[in-house]
């Protein structure tokens, strides 16, 4: 009788463990395809910012027909997750954006105007997933916003004349991605790190956005007894590994690097290890 219990408990543990193999290698795909989903879309946004900084009312400095080219183009995309267009000019000064409320680049942060202004970025694209503008209007911690900036350069001159920018929202391209059934139908979702630790996009723990894992407080340690796995993930190209946060359960989480432009983005999917599991005893 004690030699059957160990057999079939080694049994059930095996098949645990290929249940989790198997599951790990579907996450590492789900990770390569939404990093190639997102990677396709930034592409097709780059290309909008890119198509903007050639107007030829940005051009020829013509600030009247700015609004009315700028207004047109905007309406024409609004459909395709952008959130807003704004124009400054080589000061940061706003000349013209879509938002209800007169922006500006934030100067206390020069990072985008010193980029823009370097001769060797023209016709490139800077990434961010900072809304570098200061505005009146208050934008929800929970959404994943990205902006994505381009220099103007004179074409006749080859003169810095200023930055077209413009935000998109990543929320529903991300959250929409897990609605179809999971082979497990496991409560799998995904987060975003960057290559300096800062969280991107946290769906389970959006109070995390914005936070660098570096910089860590109370708040994150009332969740997290270490930071390992996410220093793991940061240190390694793609992988799978296991994590626990305080009195949650354990989780499998798969992650492979977005390499695009400026940015270096880790895609992490993961789903609780219980619901993984209980496959295995489901197939038995």
């Amino acid at each position: 009788m004690a030699i059957t219990i160990v057999l079939l408990l080694g049994l059930h543990i095996s098949a645990d463990r290929e249940i989790v193999q198997m599951f790990q290698e579907r996450q590492i795909f789900s990770a390569k395809q939404l990093s190639k989903q997102l990677e396709t879309s930034l592409r097709d946004e780059a290309r909008i910012v890119e198509i903007l900084s050639s107007f030829s009312s940005l051009q020829n400095k013509n600030n009247e027909g700015i609004a009315e080219e700028i207004q047109k183009y905007y309406e024409y995309l609004r459909k395709e997750h952008v959130k807003s267009i704004s124009v400054f000019d080589k000061n940061g000064s706003s000349i013209y954006s879509t938002l209800p409320h007169g922006v500006s680049i934030n100067l206390t942060d020069k990072k985008l105007l010193t980029w823009a202004a370097q001769k060797a970025n023209s016709g490139e694209q800077y990434i961010t997933s900072v809304v570098p503008f200061t505005t009146s209007e208050s934008v929800a911690n929970t959404e994943f916003l990205v902006t994505i900036a381009a220099p103007i350069y004179q074409r006749a001159s080859g003169e810095f004349i200023g930055v077209a920018a413009v935000v998109i929202n990543y929320d529903e391209i991300l959250s929409s991605f897990f609605n179809e059934a999971s082979f497990i139908n496991s409560k799998e979702n995904a987060w975003l790190v960057d290559k300096e630790g800062t969280v991107l996009y946290h769906p389970e723990h959006p109070e995390m956005m914005g936070i660098n894992i570096s910089d860590e407080n109370s708040s994150c340690l009332s969740c997290h007894t270490s930071f390992t796995h996410v220093e793991t993930i940061l240190n390694t190209a793609s992988g799978s590994i296991k994590y626990r946060l305080k009195d949650r359960p354990q989780k499998l989480a798969s992650f492979v690097t977005l390499n695009y432009k400026n940015i270096s983005w880790k895609i992490v999917v993961n789903a609780p290890l219980d619901e993984v599991t209980t496959v295995s005893s489901r197939l038995n």
